[in-house]
């Protein structure tokens, strides 16, 4: 079965996650900054969603005090992560 694709902005990609879904984000050099970036634009609606992922090479945006309607997990500790554990 073909399933056709359409193409969408980052936001309306973003607007389709729900609150309190698992998003998968991939680690490292394949780590998706812009999506990450809207979906923190987007943290309040997205109520605790939580973003699965694995070491970041970047900033950890989702974990700043300012996403904590977000939630995060993830295989990898990093110092930068040592403010949001809980």
């Amino acid at each position: 079965m073909t399933r056709a694709f359409t193409r969408t902005s980052l936001a309306g990609a973003v607007e389709r996650l729900a609150p309190g879904m698992r998003v998968l984000l991939p680690p490292g050099c394949g780590e998706p900054s812009a999506l990450v970036a809207e979906v923190c634009r987007q943290s309040e609606r997205l109520r605790d969603l939580s973003l699965v992922h694995g070491i970041h090479l970047g900033d950890y945006p989702f974990a700043r005090p300012e996403h904590a309607d977000l939630r995060a997990a993830t295989w990898h500790m990093s110092p930068r992560l040592e403010d949001a554990r809980r």
